[in-house]
């Protein structure tokens, strides 16, 4: 009887001992998985922290990067100019070869637009085209009517004294098809004229020609158009073209 009291006593010592044992596992356990959780939360402190910059960081690139107007350039060197909404130049696309050649001589990248719109009509080679009596156009183009009138107002303010630069604007719609075509915005205007005079003229030979080029051929399809209406009768109606030259310029 003894031997089995004292059996029984040694399995219930050894059961509280397996507790505490147990008790003690899981408290230590239980604190490391705490520590180290904690460890994991300061952890990631920095990272959302800095995932947080990031995002930060590409919002305000892709805030200060994207363009809000365009200025679209024609003499016969083709330009058109990105402005975000602080008024700097971040993109510059040539959309010819004597385009591309004005490019690589300037430098206007994160300029003011006022300041590149100077430094191309300043340019040697801009200057002696104007020389030779051919035509610049200026158009603003961009969703903003009233930021568009602004702009507009100040680069023909700033254009006044030069001869042969005339500025207008335009609504993004016709800039992307004139990009369709691989036309400026000023050539898809005239490019519209000259389809209505001659169904042959092509976007191609367009991007080629000068602008003074273009008004030339549509002042002489315009003629040719109001004699021919004039030998049947019609009284020289077809030279409205004309008329429709000085409009898209407008």
């Amino acid at each position: 009887m003894r031997s089995k009291l004292t059996d029984v006593f040694d399995r219930i010592h050894a059961e509280e001992e397996l507790k505490d044992k147990t008790k003690k596992y899981l408290q230590q356990t239980t604190h490391q998985y705490q520590k180290s959780k904690k460890r994991v939360q300061l952890w990631l402190i920095p990272a959302v922290i800095s995932l947080f910059f990031i995002i930060i960081g590409f919002g305000g690139y892709q805030f200060y990067f994207t363009p809000t107007s365009i200025i679209s350039i024609d003499v016969n060197p083709s330009l058109e100019l990105g402005i975000n909404r602080f008024d700097q130049v971040v993109s510059v696309k040539a959309l010819n070869q004597d385009g591309q050649a004005l490019k690589d001589s300037l430098n206007i990248q994160f300029e003011s637009y006022q300041d590149a719109v100077k430094q191309i009509l300043e340019n040697e080679d801009i200057q002696s085209i104007l020389s030779q009596n051919e035509e610049m156009s200026i158009v603003v183009v961009g969703f903003d009517t009233e930021k568009n009138t602004q702009m507009l107002t100040e680069l023909e303010t700033f254009t006044s004294g030069q001869n042969n630069v005339s500025c207008y604007q335009a609504n993004q719609t016709e800039v992307e098809n004139a990009h369709s075509l691989g036309l400026s915005y000023g050539k898809y205007k005239a490019f519209l004229v000259l389809q209505e005079l001659d169904s042959s003229i092509t976007p191609e030979q367009v991007q080629q020609m000068s602008m003074r080029e273009i008004r030339n051929l549509i002042s002489s399809l315009s003629n040719n158009t109001a004699d021919a209406q004039l030998a049947d009768g019609q009284n020289g109606k077809g030279n409205r073209h004309g008329q429709k030259w000085k409009n898209a310029e407008e």
